[in-house]
């Protein structure tokens, strides 16, 4: 049966990868950027990085939600590579998933809520975010 239990997530504004594999977080925030209170704001970019340990999982979908459930500017799903369904799926082992995107559209400001899903259905939170309001002086 597949599982699993998140360890952490950040918000940021991109992740690039070292040639030795490993991730650089570039602009770790523990809140979301300023959204404007009336109107859509579109990010430039933003991207997640999650930490977790998995076991007999195959994909796994992932949603950027407000906590009203009327917004969601993000959603992605991302599926295992060959090597990694080889394994021992039943032994957990840590999964890393970075996700992200470009030109996000936020109809309002609020709390949102990172959520995790293995069937798509199912979903659970893994991590709130507070996108502060901000009065737009045009």
């Amino acid at each position: 049966m597949p599982s699993i239990e998140v360890l952490s997530t950040l918000m940021c504004e991109d992740v690039r990868q070292e040639a030795s594999g490993r991730a650089i977080l570039i602009g770790v925030a523990p809140v979301g950027p300023s959204l404007n209170a009336e109107k859509e704001t579109i990010l430039h970019r933003l991207f997640f990085y999650v930490e977790a340990l998995a076991s007999n999982v195959s994909t796994i979908h992932f949603r950027l939600i407000s906590e009203d459930f009327s917004n969601e500017p993000m959603a992605a799903s991302i599926s295992m590579d060959d090597d990694e369904a080889e394994e021992d799926l039943e032994t957990p082992s840590l999964g890393v998933w970075v996700f992200g995107r470009q030109g996000i559209k936020f109809e309002k400001s609020g709390v949102y809520i990172l959520q995790y899903s293995l069937d798509d259905e199912n979903w659970h939170e893994a991590r709130k975010f507070v996108f502060p309001a901000r009065e737009d002086k045009s």
